[in-house]
């Protein structure tokens, strides 16, 4: 149904809405650990620090160089809950220099309704399935 919608997006921002490239272009850009050049993580923690000091931050779970399968509804709820703190950082470096087109995806993709949507309805099976077993 959005395929219209896509396609008014630029393909060098690599907007999907496979919910596993989201959770690897989370982990890059905001993971301390991804070690990804162009990720912002520490830079991240100190504007949470300074901003949003008693905030509490979900885990990103590790997405990127791994196949597992359960990674999509695993991954959602974390992200769900940081979303947020992810768009208002996002918005903030988009008003300074935010260049990258990493950057510029996941502003892209965390202000789409749509995608939000996906991540509430991949945290259903992950809390009521997931976590009691």
């Amino acid at each position: 149904m959005l395929d219209s919608d896509l396609e008014e997006i630029h393909f060098t921002l690599r907007v999907t809405t496979d919910v596993n490239n989201l959770l690897c272009a989370i982990e890059k850009y905001f993971g301390a650990t991804a070690n990804y050049a162009k990720g912002k993580g520490s830079m991240f923690m100190d504007y949470m620090r300074c901003y949003h000091s008693l905030a509490y931050l979900y885990s990103i779970c590790r997405a990127c160089g791994r196949s597992r399968q359960d990674i999509g509804v695993k991954g959602a709820v974390p992200v769900l809950m940081n979303v947020p703190y992810y768009f208002e950082f996002l918005a903030w470096r988009m008003e300074c220099d935010g260049n990258g087109i990493l950057e510029k995806n996941l502003y892209t993709i965390l202000r789409c309704v749509e995608m939000i949507s996906l991540l509430r309805v991949l945290s259903i099976p992950n809390i009521s399935i997931c976590l009691p077993l």
